[in-house]
């Protein structure tokens, strides 16, 4: 009898230690299982965040080989790796201003034939002293106001001048109120065009807008 009392006393001042116990388990096991969904939710987020990054890569090459498609079949004769580094120029220039690269590539074709150099072997220029595939202006776009073309002759580069005639579509897209009609005129007469416009560029916005208005084929 004396044994099963001292095991009752024994049980009865254990029970603080038990309960105290079995709530830091308790705890233990609550914050394991939280903890794990946590884990979860973060690993499904990063996994979905690693999709839509594949995803967006995935989209960029494809439009990257859109656009050295198009050139190809514009300029059969151009080298491939020029082809791929004027693609790049394009889908680069997209992304800083926003202009679709194929909008940009109607106008280049308008331009200059989606050239970069001249029957001399020299960089294309016009009679006006345009520049180029997209046929910038160096007096009036190179002398600082755009920020990768620090100098008149880093107009002569390709890729730059690509970018930097997106550069200036945009602008007058924006100042246009999104017209590309009217886009046209700026780029080929300036912005007095909007208002005088010469025959020449009413000639040259319905070219451009004629090109918009045509599906296109890569």
């Amino acid at each position: 009898m004396q044994s099963f009392d001292k095991f009752i006393s024994s049980v009865i001042n254990h029970i603080p230690a038990l309960v105290v116990g079995s709530f830091i388990l308790n705890g233990i096991l609550f914050f394991t299982a939280t903890a794990g969904w946590e884990s979860y939710w973060d690993m499904k987020k990063q996994a979905e965040d690693a999709h839509a990054i594949i995803a967006q890569a995935d989209a960029k090459h494809q439009e990257l080989e859109a656009i050295t498609t198009y050139i190809r079949k514009l300029r059969p004769d151009l080298n491939p790796a020029i082809r791929v580094e004027w693609a790049q120029a394009f889908q680069k220039g997209s992304e800083e201003t926003g202009v679709d690269p194929f909008v940009a590539l109607q106008f280049s074709i308008v331009e200059s034939g989606l050239k970069m150099v001249g029957p001399y072997g020299t960089t294309l220029v016009s009679h006006a002293g345009a520049e180029g595939i997209m046929q910038v202006m160096p007096q009036y776009w190179g002398t600082g106001q755009i920020d990768f073309i620090k100098k008149p002759q880093d107009l002569r580069h390709p890729t730059l001048n690509i970018r930097a005639g997106m550069y200036i579509l945009a602008t007058y897209y924006a100042q246009c109120g999104q017209n590309w009609y009217n886009a046209a005129l700026c780029y080929h007469g300036g912005q007095r065009a909007l208002v005088r416009p010469k025959k020449s560029s009413i000639s040259y916005a319905e070219k451009i807008t004629k090109r918009l208005s045509l599906p296109i084929e890569v």
